[in-house]
Protein backbone atom coordinates (compact mmCIF):
# COMPACT_ATOMS: atom_id res chain seq x y z
CA UNK A 1 0.00 0.00 0.00
CA UNK A 2 2.95 2.48 0.83
CA UNK A 3 4.23 2.61 -2.90
CA UNK A 4 0.79 3.59 -4.49
CA UNK A 5 -0.02 5.94 -1.29
CA UNK A 6 3.59 7.64 -1.80
CA UNK A 7 2.83 7.94 -5.87
CA UNK A 8 -0.94 9.82 -4.98
CA UNK A 9 0.28 11.90 -2.83
CA UNK A 10 2.98 12.68 -5.28
CA UNK A 11 0.56 13.19 -8.25
CA UNK A 12 -1.70 15.54 -5.95
CA UNK A 13 1.16 17.53 -5.45
CA UNK A 14 1.97 18.07 -9.44
CA UNK A 15 -1.57 18.75 -9.84
CA UNK A 16 -3.16 20.71 -7.57
CA UNK A 17 -1.11 23.49 -7.71
CA UNK A 18 -1.02 24.50 -11.64
CA UNK A 19 -4.60 23.67 -11.55
CA UNK A 20 -5.78 26.13 -8.68
CA UNK A 21 -3.15 28.47 -10.23
CA UNK A 22 -4.93 28.31 -13.38
CA UNK A 23 -8.55 28.49 -12.24
CA UNK A 24 -7.61 31.15 -9.99
CA UNK A 25 -5.78 32.87 -13.15
CA UNK A 26 -8.09 32.90 -14.85
CA UNK A 27 -10.40 35.38 -13.45
CA UNK A 28 -9.97 38.87 -13.62
CA UNK A 29 -7.95 40.39 -10.65
CA UNK A 30 -10.84 42.13 -9.21
CA UNK A 31 -12.09 38.54 -8.47
CA UNK A 32 -9.48 36.30 -7.52
CA UNK A 33 -10.55 36.24 -3.63
CA UNK A 34 -14.14 35.27 -4.60
CA UNK A 35 -12.28 32.21 -7.25
CA UNK A 36 -9.94 30.93 -4.61
CA UNK A 37 -12.51 30.75 -2.06
CA UNK A 38 -14.98 28.82 -4.69
CA UNK A 39 -12.03 26.32 -5.72
CA UNK A 40 -11.65 25.55 -1.85
CA UNK A 41 -15.22 25.18 -1.57
CA UNK A 42 -15.21 22.54 -4.99
CA UNK A 43 -11.84 20.72 -3.14
CA UNK A 44 -14.12 20.09 -0.02
CA UNK A 45 -17.35 18.83 -2.22
CA UNK A 46 -15.30 16.72 -4.50
CA UNK A 47 -13.62 15.49 -2.05
CA UNK A 48 -16.69 14.20 0.15
CA UNK A 49 -18.49 13.43 -2.87
CA UNK A 50 -15.40 11.34 -4.01
CA UNK A 51 -15.10 9.42 -1.17
CA UNK A 52 -18.81 8.81 -0.13
CA UNK A 53 -19.24 7.60 -4.17
CA UNK A 54 -16.53 5.74 -4.49
CA UNK A 55 -16.33 4.08 -0.67
CA UNK A 56 -20.17 3.26 -1.43
CA UNK A 57 -19.03 1.77 -4.93
CA UNK A 58 -16.25 -0.62 -3.49
CA UNK A 59 -17.77 -1.36 -0.26
CA UNK A 60 -21.13 -2.63 -2.04
CA UNK A 61 -19.24 -4.52 -4.29
CA UNK A 62 -16.86 -6.05 -1.75
CA UNK A 63 -19.70 -7.80 -0.20
CA UNK A 64 -19.36 -10.18 -3.81
CA UNK A 65 -15.79 -10.24 -4.55
CA UNK A 66 -12.78 -8.06 -3.43
CA UNK A 67 -11.05 -8.22 -6.66
CA UNK A 68 -14.67 -7.17 -8.53
CA UNK A 69 -14.56 -4.02 -5.84
CA UNK A 70 -11.26 -3.03 -6.59
CA UNK A 71 -11.55 -3.26 -10.10
CA UNK A 72 -14.73 -1.07 -10.48
CA UNK A 73 -13.26 1.80 -8.12
CA UNK A 74 -9.75 2.04 -10.03
CA UNK A 75 -11.90 2.16 -13.33
CA UNK A 76 -14.17 5.35 -11.78
CA UNK A 77 -10.99 6.74 -10.82
CA UNK A 78 -9.68 6.26 -14.34
CA UNK A 79 -12.37 7.54 -16.01
CA UNK A 80 -12.49 10.47 -13.61
CA UNK A 81 -8.77 11.23 -14.45
CA UNK A 82 -9.30 10.90 -17.79
CA UNK A 83 -12.39 13.49 -18.13
CA UNK A 84 -10.24 15.94 -15.97
CA UNK A 85 -7.36 16.05 -18.26
CA UNK A 86 -9.84 16.19 -21.09
CA UNK A 87 -11.36 19.67 -19.57
CA UNK A 88 -7.89 21.07 -18.75
CA UNK A 89 -7.08 20.44 -22.21
CA UNK A 90 -10.03 22.70 -23.33
CA UNK A 91 -9.74 25.49 -20.17
CA UNK A 92 -7.70 28.75 -21.68
CA UNK A 93 -4.41 29.46 -20.21
CA UNK A 94 -4.19 32.71 -17.54
CA UNK A 95 -2.17 34.56 -19.95
CA UNK A 96 -5.07 33.88 -22.81
CA UNK A 97 -6.40 36.65 -24.66
CA UNK A 98 -9.98 37.01 -23.10
CA UNK A 99 -11.24 39.10 -26.41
Amino acid sequence: LLPVLLFTGGAFGVVMSPLVARAVGAVPLARAGIAGGVVGSVQWLGNALGVAIIGSLYFGLAQRSSSDAAVASHAMLALLSAGVALLLRRWPAADADPR
